[in-house]
């Protein structure tokens, strides 16, 4: 029969003396994370706040659940060793915040100079406190700590309790980094606190914080046990973290071995969790979103990270060393992917044109992300063809109608058909073929149309985060428009760069933003008809179907004059782009162009600047949208009706 679960309520002075007994963060729990301006100033300021305000009251400070350790520990002779299953980050900054303060406290009271004499109630119970936190390693001179950190620190905290300061240039990394930045807040905000008030105070603080706070400690039989609880207790909303239980589940399952050694679990994860720390958006620097990618490719299914489903899912993946073994391996390579597809410089071993995700990472869409670490071994004209697919029903996805809780799902299929086809022999037909079919029963031509309908009919240059929408848009448009004029695909960082250089490109309005020149407006008669005749100026000229790309300098010239004026024809007569050319009309030709690609595109704007009104931006933005859907359509090798004179020449 199962024990009954009794939790103890334990005062921290009674949690630290405790039988002798000494409590392990396990190897395969994250690092030790609490920030020291964050959660450490938090903890810091809360028992000054709850001691200067509430002194008489109790302060409950959570839980931690323990369980006996299995880990040999020779420097602990006989205590016994408990493993922290949750808990970490308190017991941790406990440790840290009663070592600094009574280290500095005993410096004040036994100094040469001390201020004051000793409160023998509260230097009993300080020195019972500080007795507490180390003791002699047995045969050996020196001490070793009662809260033994995440593997990484224990260099440094061993070095702390010895006397030392600490030496980062022996014990580098996250965790001793935060070890050292926890330890200096709390000394000096120590010092800041006996500044302010006094060293008696500050003592009286620790004596409080030492006798009036509690933890919940609940200890069970067996590590099974408590990552039960752990992952019950995750299902109840304390937000413990599965990526622990994931880990755990290795160390658990994979035998200490030569063909996996234990050690080479630890270095691969950590290394893994310090590379993430590296990626461009929050939500991509932590191991769960890489855990999260690498079982979607797995299972081919949405498993949530925010449940216990999360670390089931990954039990199976690690309970053969074989399996165990191929997951570490991964463990670096997609991390590194992640960061690498995070920035758009490439994922190894294939390093590709950025321009290929700019249009993702200006939305900050991280769903592809999964798809794209999912075939690292594609030859890299194969990943090329992946990026251009995956990079535009993305965007069609976060730029139309499409919910996130229909496409979050299919990625995740998507990525497993992908990891199935992960060689170097896969070409790529092989994956524009798998991409057609990521647009359902709709086919690219209905699906592409509405997303870019929906996105184009939503977007306003008035609104700040819809013109990185609109800039990427226009430069992409203008791309493949040059391409098939003179066979020249220019960059998307050139054509979206908006700085000062001569060769950068802004935004213009064919017809002026000024409110001089609204009497110039000319609105649609048969829509006034349909819609009646409110003036609908201010959302046509800011609409994408008003919109097109000049050199930054002509821009400036050219942003209050009327359409029709001769000095802006001019200038769009003298732009490098193919578009603003046509637009301002048929003379802009020029012998080395193709005149009848000149003929059908001024034929698809059916008229020019000379004649602008709404009618025109609707055609416009009508085009904008057919290139733009030609484009996808070309990277699915799909035919398309702009094809006959959009295809770069040969």
């Amino acid at each position: 029969m199962a024990r009954p679960i009794q939790p103890d309520v334990l005062s921290i002075q009674d949690l630290f003396s405790r039988d002798n007994s000494v409590h392990r963060v396990p190897r395969y729990q994250r690092d030790y994370a609490w920030k020291a301006n964050d959660e450490v100033t938090d903890l810091f300021t809360d028992f000054e706040e709850a001691y200067s305000k509430y002194r008489d009251d109790n302060y409950f400070l959570g839980q931690i659940i323990v369980c006996p350790s299995e880990a040999v520990l020779p420097e602990v002779g006989k205590n016994k060793v408990f493993d922290l299953i949750d808990g970490q980050q308190r017991m941790t900054t406990l440790y840290l915040y009663f070592f600094e303060g009574l280290r500095l406290a005993y410096r004040q009271y036994e100094g040469e100079d001390a201020p004051a004499e000793w409160d023998q109630t509260e230097k009993w119970m300080l020195d019972k406190i500080k007795g507490s936190l180390r003791f002699p390693v047995p045969g050996e001179k020196g001490f070793f700590p009662v809260v033994v950190p995440a593997s990484p620190g224990i260099p440094y905290l061993v070095d702390k309790v010895n006397d030392g300061e600490g030496n980062l240039e022996e014990f580098g990394g996250p965790t001793e980094q935060r070890l050292r930045e926890a330890s200096e807040y709390l000394a000096e905000a120590f010092s800041n606190l006996a500044a302010k008030e006094s060293w008696p105070y500050v003592v009286s603080l620790l004596c409080w914080v030492a006798s009036n706070v509690f933890l919940f400690r609940l200890e069970t039989d067996s590590e099974d046990e408590a990552l039960r609880h752990f992952l019950r207790l995750n299902d109840r909303g304390l937000g413990l973290d599965q990526v622990d239980i994931v880990k755990s589940f290795l160390f658990k399952n994979v035998e200490d071995s030569k063909e996996l050694p234990h050690d080479t679990i630890d270095e691969q994860w950590h290394k893994a969790s310090s590379i993430v720390m590296g990626a461009r958006l929050k939500r991509l620097k932590n191991m769960t979103s890489l855990l999260k990618f690498m079982i979607g490719y797995r299972t081919g299914k949405f498993v949530s990270n925010s449940s216990s489903e999360f670390s089931k899912a990954w039990e199976p993946y690690t309970q053969k060393p074989s399996l165990a073994k191929t997951m570490v391996n991964e463990l670096v390579p997609a991390a590194n992917a992640v960061v690498d597809l995070s920035k758009g410089v490439g994922v190894s071993p294939v390093k590709y044109d950025p321009d290929l995700t700019r249009g993702t990472r200006e939305r900050s869409a991280t769903q592809q992300i999964e798809i794209l670490v999912a075939a690292d071994k594609f030859n890299p004209d194969t990943y090329a063809a992946l990026l251009r697919v995956v990079e535009d029903r993305m965007l069609l996805s976060v730029w139309g109608p499409e919910p996130a809780r229909d496409i979050e799902p299919r990625i995740h299929e998507w990525s497993q058909a992908v990891r199935e086809k992960n060689n170097p022999d896969t070409t790529p037909d092989e994956v524009r073929q798998m991409a057609r079919g990521w647009y359902d029963g709709q086919g690219f031509e209905n699906f592409s149309r509405t997303a870019l309908d929906y996105a184009f009919n939503e977007w306003s240059y008035t609104v700040q985060n819809h013109r990185g929408r609109i800039l990427y848009a226009l430069a992409r448009i203008n791309q493949v428009v040059n391409a098939a004029f003179d066979g020249t695909r220019l960059p998307l960082s050139q054509l979206m760069k908006s700085g000062a250089e001569g060769s950068s490109y802004h935004i213009d309005h064919i017809f002026p933003q000024a409110e001089s020149q609204a009497d110039h407006w000319i609105q649609s008669k048969e829509l006034d008809k349909q819609l009646g005749n409110a003036s609908r100026k201010d959302r046509r000229i800011h609409s994408i179907g008003n919109l097109s790309l000049l050199y930054r300098k002509d821009n400036l010239e050219s942003s209050k004059e009327l359409p029709n004026s001769e000095k802006k024809l001019a200038i769009y007569r003298g732009q490098n782009l193919v578009l603003p050319r046509a637009l301002a009309g048929p003379s802009a030709g020029a012998s080395n162009w193709s005149s009848s690609r000149f003929s059908k595109l001024r034929n698809e704007m059916t008229g020019d600047m000379s004649a602008w009104g709404e009618e025109a931006v609707i055609t416009l933005q009508n085009l904008y949208r057919n290139i733009l859907q030609f484009d996808m359509a070309h990277n699915l090798r799909i035919e398309h009706s702009f094809s006959d004179w959009l295809m770069p020449n040969p």
